[in-house]
């Protein structure tokens, strides 16, 4: 049995996943960008989910999302499963389109650790040495419509959807600011985010010259074949994805504690269960049961 998940709203978590066997299905085009970013538009908004930033890799995506009402869980599902169905559709597929893992999902802490991780996941293509600026990017890159503070509209792709579907002909995406920016000007929080990205761009830069090695003809990745023959991807050095595993230790102690205390919890609450005390309240965060209607719950923090 896997471990509970505990679902809060109002709290922001990096998500990453990768497509299956590492291959590069979602190699950067005008199309590929646009059916992209429409399923991410329209799941965000049918699930009241934040944008903060988002970068697509060739072999998948980062994102900084804002969960505003505890309903990650379903847009993590709704998303995934649209941009595979329209995918799939487009490169005329019919395998799975994802690596069979989990998503990675990371809570994360403050506000500064919130940025810190901001300017991590566009920084992912400049640490891969694939352009010099974050910035320069041709996939799926928020960073520039997050330093002008614009709002981005995109048309529902052809592929895949019928004229008269469910999900709208247009969507539109404004990207959230980390929870303390808020209040801050567009000219502020664009000098702090640039700030903290052209920092990290001069180590990658000092470390690429130390290397001797320049970074990759940013046009090169729109020409990226699909997939990549087994014996090269087994004599592959880690990728982005792997690199973002570690980042766990990175969150603060609160939250770990606030997990421990969740996980304690919930483990009394089901020992109870099973006992036969069906009026058992669990833990505010249960997901699985409390959506499938088995259990009661304790309200949420700073709930009225």
């Amino acid at each position: 049995m896997s471990k509970a998940r505990c679902i809060l709203p109002d709290t922001y978590h990096l998500i990453s996943r990768r497509c299956t066997q590492n291959q590069r299905l979602l190699s950067s085009s005008i199309i590929v960008n646009i059916i992209f970013w429409f399923c991410l538009g329209a799941t965000a908004i049918s699930c009241n989910i934040g944008v903060v930033g988002v970068v697509m890799m060739a072999n998948g995506y980062c994102a900084l999302v804002h969960d505003r009402d505890g309903n990650l869980s379903e847009f993590l599902h709704r998303f995934h499963r649209l941009v595979a169905v329209v995918m799939n559709c487009y490169l005329l597929r019919r395998e799975n389109f994802w690596a069979s893992g989990d998503t990675n999902v990371i809570e994360c802490g403050d506000s500064n650790d919130q940025l810190r991780k901001l300017a991590m996941l566009h920084m992912i293509p400049v640490t891969e040495h694939l352009v010099e600026h974050a910035k320069d990017w041709p996939g799926v890159n928020s960073l520039v419509a997050q330093l002008r503070g614009e709002e981005l509209e995109f048309t529902r792709p052809n592929y895949y959807f019928t004229k008269h579907g469910r999900l709208p002909a247009r969507v539109k995406i404004r990207f959230v600011r980390p929870d303390g920016f808020a209040h801050k000007t567009q000219k502020e929080w664009a000098a702090i985010l640039s700030g903290a990205i052209e920092a990290a761009e001069s180590e990658v830069a000092a470390e690429r010259e130390m290397l001797e090695r320049k970074a990759s003809a940013r046009k090169a990745f729109v020409r990226l074949v699909f997939a990549v023959p087994p014996k090269e991807r087994a004599q592959q050095k880690p990728t982005w994805y792997d690199k973002l595993k570690p980042l766990s230790k990175w969150l603060c102690a609160d939250v770990f504690a606030r997990q421990r205390l969740f996980l304690k919890r919930y483990a009394e609450a089901f020992a109870l269960l099973k006992k036969g005390f069906r009026d058992v309240l669990f833990p505010a965060g249960t997901y699985r049961l409390w959506v499938l209607k088995l259990v009661k719950c304790e309200p949420f923090p700073n709930s009225s």
